[in-house]
């Protein structure tokens, strides 16, 4: 059984598929991730952009692009290791155990600061583990 009935080739084909709101928040918290001067590698995981260092620090998961079946609204940014890092305003843990999740419905949401702050956590959690 296939978790998505489709497959893209690239992030940037990607995005293309996105409607114009969810592409324009996914562009820019892309370019935070890719513009940090982090040691950050991208690659597409579950048709979305998953972004590593030794290990996978976060991902950006547009709602247009399923999990499983299920559509969402907004963008969700995730950290992978969410549990280890302080307490932050920014993401939450709600139910999950590990993984940090900051859904973004609009581009006046995203907070660049918080989002480098929390990259830079994840790269040093990444480097212990």
């Amino acid at each position: 059984m296939k978790f998505q009935d489709f497959k893209f080739h690239s992030v940037d084909e990607m995005i293309e598929t996105l409607p114009t709101d969810q592409k324009e928040i996914t562009l820019i918290l892309r370019n935070i991730f890719l513009d940090s001067g982090f040691p950050v590698k991208e690659k597409l995981s579950y048709n979305v952009p998953f972004y590593f260092n030794r290990k996978a620090l976060g991902f950006i998961w547009p709602g247009a692009i399923p999990w499983g079946k299920k559509l969402k609204t907004g963008v969700e940014l995730g950290f992978s290791k969410a549990y280890l890092m302080p307490q932050h305003n920014y993401i939450r843990l709600a139910n999950r155990k590990q993984i940090g999740i900051r859904t973004i419905y609009k581009i006046s949401e995203i907070d660049s600061t918080a989002i480098r702050n929390l990259l830079q956590e994840a790269l040093e959690i990444d480097r212990l583990l």
